[in-house]
């Protein structure tokens, strides 16, 4: 799921001519990027799923 939401993040900000280095970058770059071409509420809902994603995806004691 997180993968999806990074490479339909990634098309977005393709589809709006974000420079290259930001859609190939960090994903967190691609997601403060895509506050400045989504509507806020899309870009703040994006950022907090890909953040709980990426804290299921990681092992914590």
């Amino acid at each position: 799921m997180r993968a999806a939401l990074e490479s339909a993040v990634a098309d977005h900000l393709a589809a709006r001519n974000a420079p290259r280095a930001i859609r190939s970058g960090t994903k967190r770059a691609a997601f403060l990027w895509l506050r400045g071409c989504a509507e806020p509420e899309t870009a703040r809902r994006a950022k907090a799923v890909w953040c709980r994603l990426c804290l299921g995806c990681h092992y914590h004691q």
